[in-house]
Protein backbone atom coordinates (compact mmCIF):
# COMPACT_ATOMS: atom_id res chain seq x y z
CA UNK A 1 0.00 0.00 0.00
CA UNK A 2 1.31 3.25 -0.94
CA UNK A 3 1.99 5.56 2.13
CA UNK A 4 0.02 8.50 1.07
CA UNK A 5 -2.69 5.93 0.54
CA UNK A 6 -2.97 4.50 3.97
CA UNK A 7 -6.03 3.86 5.65
CA UNK A 8 -7.46 5.80 8.64
CA UNK A 9 -7.70 3.37 11.17
CA UNK A 10 -4.09 2.65 10.29
CA UNK A 11 -2.72 6.40 10.96
CA UNK A 12 -4.83 6.21 13.83
CA UNK A 13 -2.84 3.25 15.12
CA UNK A 14 0.73 4.70 13.91
CA UNK A 15 0.06 7.83 15.74
CA UNK A 16 -0.84 6.55 18.90
CA UNK A 17 2.70 5.79 19.38
CA UNK A 18 4.46 8.65 18.69
CA UNK A 19 5.12 10.81 20.88
CA UNK A 20 7.87 13.65 19.47
CA UNK A 21 5.67 16.42 18.12
CA UNK A 22 7.72 16.81 15.47
CA UNK A 23 7.49 13.73 14.22
CA UNK A 24 3.76 13.89 13.91
CA UNK A 25 3.45 17.21 12.19
CA UNK A 26 5.93 15.73 9.79
CA UNK A 27 3.43 12.62 9.36
CA UNK A 28 -0.03 15.02 9.01
CA UNK A 29 2.29 16.72 6.29
CA UNK A 30 2.33 13.82 4.18
CA UNK A 31 -1.16 13.80 3.13
CA UNK A 32 -5.04 14.26 3.99
CA UNK A 33 -5.66 10.71 5.51
CA UNK A 34 -2.72 11.55 8.07
CA UNK A 35 -3.49 15.59 8.48
CA UNK A 36 -6.98 14.19 9.60
CA UNK A 37 -5.61 11.60 11.70
CA UNK A 38 -3.18 13.75 13.53
CA UNK A 39 -6.57 16.01 14.59
CA UNK A 40 -8.16 13.24 16.39
CA UNK A 41 -8.54 11.45 19.60
CA UNK A 42 -7.80 7.84 18.26
CA UNK A 43 -4.75 9.35 17.44
CA UNK A 44 -2.83 10.27 20.70
CA UNK A 45 -0.48 8.11 22.60
CA UNK A 46 -2.64 8.38 26.28
CA UNK A 47 -5.26 10.09 28.54
CA UNK A 48 -5.12 14.05 28.90
CA UNK A 49 -3.72 13.70 32.05
CA UNK A 50 -0.76 11.49 30.12
CA UNK A 51 -0.69 14.19 27.72
CA UNK A 52 0.09 16.57 29.62
CA UNK A 53 2.63 14.40 31.44
CA UNK A 54 4.35 14.49 27.87
CA UNK A 55 4.81 17.77 27.80
CA UNK A 56 6.12 17.92 31.26
CA UNK A 57 8.96 15.61 29.63
CA UNK A 58 9.86 18.04 27.10
CA UNK A 59 9.92 20.89 29.43
CA UNK A 60 12.21 19.54 31.04
CA UNK A 61 14.58 18.75 28.36
CA UNK A 62 14.36 22.29 27.19
CA UNK A 63 11.78 21.45 24.17
CA UNK A 64 9.68 24.25 24.64
CA UNK A 65 7.49 24.24 21.79
CA UNK A 66 7.08 20.30 21.89
CA UNK A 67 5.90 21.06 25.71
CA UNK A 68 3.31 23.43 24.36
CA UNK A 69 2.55 21.30 21.39
CA UNK A 70 0.80 18.44 24.09
CA UNK A 71 -0.28 21.26 26.57
CA UNK A 72 -2.69 22.03 23.87
CA UNK A 73 -3.68 18.57 23.10
CA UNK A 74 -4.41 18.04 26.62
CA UNK A 75 -6.40 21.49 27.21
CA UNK A 76 -8.55 20.95 24.25
CA UNK A 77 -9.51 17.85 25.95
CA UNK A 78 -10.61 19.48 29.70
CA UNK A 79 -6.84 19.00 31.49
CA UNK A 80 -6.77 21.80 33.89
CA UNK A 81 -3.34 21.09 34.97
CA UNK A 82 -2.59 21.65 31.08
CA UNK A 83 -4.78 24.68 30.74
CA UNK A 84 -2.95 26.08 33.42
CA UNK A 85 0.21 25.14 32.00
CA UNK A 86 -0.33 27.40 29.02
CA UNK A 87 -0.99 30.30 31.13
CA UNK A 88 2.40 30.02 32.83
CA UNK A 89 4.13 29.71 29.24
CA UNK A 90 2.41 33.14 28.38
CA UNK A 91 3.82 34.86 31.45
CA UNK A 92 7.11 33.18 30.26
CA UNK A 93 7.72 34.33 26.60
CA UNK A 94 6.46 31.49 24.97
CA UNK A 95 6.68 31.69 21.32
CA UNK A 96 2.83 31.14 19.79
CA UNK A 97 1.32 31.21 22.88
CA UNK A 98 -0.30 34.77 24.30
CA UNK A 99 -1.82 36.72 26.96
CA UNK A 100 -5.43 35.91 24.57
CA UNK A 101 -4.56 32.31 25.12
CA UNK A 102 -3.34 33.00 28.95
CA UNK A 103 -6.92 34.36 29.80
CA UNK A 104 -9.28 31.81 27.51
CA UNK A 105 -7.08 28.79 29.46
CA UNK A 106 -7.71 30.18 32.83
CA UNK A 107 -11.06 31.15 32.43
CA UNK A 108 -12.02 27.77 30.84
CA UNK A 109 -9.99 26.12 33.40
CA UNK A 110 -11.60 27.96 36.47
CA UNK A 111 -15.03 26.57 35.21
CA UNK A 112 -14.00 23.20 35.38
CA UNK A 113 -16.04 21.33 38.53
CA UNK A 114 -13.10 18.57 38.82
CA UNK A 115 -10.67 20.91 39.44
CA UNK A 116 -9.37 20.62 42.81
CA UNK A 117 -10.42 23.43 45.44
CA UNK A 118 -7.20 24.92 46.15
CA UNK A 119 -6.17 24.56 42.00
CA UNK A 120 -9.72 27.08 41.87
CA UNK A 121 -8.23 29.26 44.42
CA UNK A 122 -4.86 30.12 42.18
CA UNK A 123 -7.08 29.94 39.14
CA UNK A 124 -9.20 32.63 40.51
CA UNK A 125 -5.93 34.53 41.15
CA UNK A 126 -4.47 34.51 38.15
CA UNK A 127 -7.53 35.36 36.08
CA UNK A 128 -7.64 38.71 38.70
CA UNK A 129 -4.57 39.37 37.53
CA UNK A 130 -5.23 39.62 33.94
CA UNK A 131 -8.18 41.97 35.05
CA UNK A 132 -5.09 43.62 36.82
CA UNK A 133 -3.07 44.25 33.62
CA UNK A 134 -5.09 43.89 30.67
CA UNK A 135 -3.63 40.40 29.88
CA UNK A 136 -5.75 38.81 27.39
CA UNK A 137 -9.29 41.00 28.57
CA UNK A 138 -9.75 44.54 28.96
CA UNK A 139 -8.42 45.91 32.05
CA UNK A 140 -11.12 46.49 35.03
CA UNK A 141 -10.34 47.04 37.97
CA UNK A 142 -13.84 46.31 39.65
CA UNK A 143 -13.66 42.99 37.82
CA UNK A 144 -10.19 42.36 39.68
CA UNK A 145 -10.92 43.12 43.08
CA UNK A 146 -14.37 41.22 42.94
CA UNK A 147 -12.33 38.18 41.87
CA UNK A 148 -9.72 39.06 44.35
CA UNK A 149 -12.50 38.78 47.48
CA UNK A 150 -13.91 35.67 45.73
CA UNK A 151 -10.04 33.81 46.27
CA UNK A 152 -9.57 35.09 49.47
CA UNK A 153 -12.64 34.76 51.47
CA UNK A 154 -14.01 31.58 49.27
CA UNK A 155 -10.68 29.84 48.40
CA UNK A 156 -8.38 30.40 51.25
CA UNK A 157 -5.57 32.06 48.72
CA UNK A 158 -3.33 34.01 50.82
CA UNK A 159 -1.98 35.62 47.93
CA UNK A 160 -5.61 37.50 47.09
CA UNK A 161 -5.52 37.87 50.64
CA UNK A 162 -2.20 40.17 50.77
CA UNK A 163 -3.21 41.51 47.84
CA UNK A 164 -6.06 43.39 49.38
CA UNK A 165 -4.31 44.36 52.07
CA UNK A 166 -1.78 46.35 50.26
CA UNK A 167 -4.66 47.70 47.56
CA UNK A 168 -6.05 48.99 50.87
CA UNK A 169 -3.53 50.06 52.73
CA UNK A 170 -2.22 52.22 49.82
CA UNK A 171 1.22 50.65 49.16
CA UNK A 172 0.86 47.86 46.07
CA UNK A 173 2.26 49.77 43.67
CA UNK A 174 1.78 47.65 41.16
CA UNK A 175 -2.00 48.33 41.23
CA UNK A 176 -1.86 51.98 39.89
CA UNK A 177 -5.12 51.41 38.36
CA UNK A 178 -7.15 51.10 41.96
CA UNK A 179 -7.60 54.97 42.94
CA UNK A 180 -8.81 54.21 46.54
CA UNK A 181 -8.05 56.34 49.63
CA UNK A 182 -6.20 54.22 52.21
CA UNK A 183 -8.36 52.30 53.95
CA UNK A 184 -6.25 51.53 57.60
CA UNK A 185 -9.95 49.05 58.67
CA UNK A 186 -10.34 47.30 55.62
CA UNK A 187 -6.35 46.53 55.33
CA UNK A 188 -6.50 45.16 59.14
CA UNK A 189 -9.19 42.93 57.36
CA UNK A 190 -7.24 41.55 54.95
CA UNK A 191 -4.18 41.03 56.99
CA UNK A 192 -5.72 39.21 59.73
CA UNK A 193 -7.49 36.95 56.79
CA UNK A 194 -3.72 36.28 55.65
CA UNK A 195 -2.72 35.67 59.33
CA UNK A 196 -5.87 33.02 59.87
CA UNK A 197 -4.70 31.44 56.40
CA UNK A 198 -0.95 30.30 57.95
CA UNK A 199 2.35 30.38 56.61
CA UNK A 200 3.28 34.14 56.67
CA UNK A 201 1.23 34.45 60.24
CA UNK A 202 3.94 36.27 62.02
CA UNK A 203 4.45 38.43 59.14
CA UNK A 204 1.19 39.28 58.70
CA UNK A 205 0.37 39.79 62.52
CA UNK A 206 3.11 41.96 62.68
CA UNK A 207 1.32 44.21 60.58
CA UNK A 208 -2.10 43.21 62.39
CA UNK A 209 -0.49 45.01 65.58
CA UNK A 210 0.87 47.47 63.84
CA UNK A 211 -2.77 48.94 62.08
CA UNK A 212 -4.61 48.05 65.03
CA UNK A 213 -1.66 50.77 67.26
CA UNK A 214 -2.34 53.07 64.28
CA UNK A 215 -6.19 52.76 64.72
CA UNK A 216 -5.70 53.23 68.56
CA UNK A 217 -3.87 56.22 68.41
CA UNK A 218 -0.97 54.75 70.00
Amino acid sequence: MPFDEITEHLAFEIFSHVADPRDRVALAATGRVWRNAEKLDASLPGTPGELYELGRGFSDAGEYWKELYWYLKASDRGDADAMWRIAICSYQGYPGVTHYDAFKWLERASALERAPSHFHATLTYWLARCYVNGHGVERDPSKAIELLVKAATEMGCRTAAIELAYICQGSFVDLKLYVQKRNVEEALKWFRRVAELGELCPLAQARVDELERELAGV
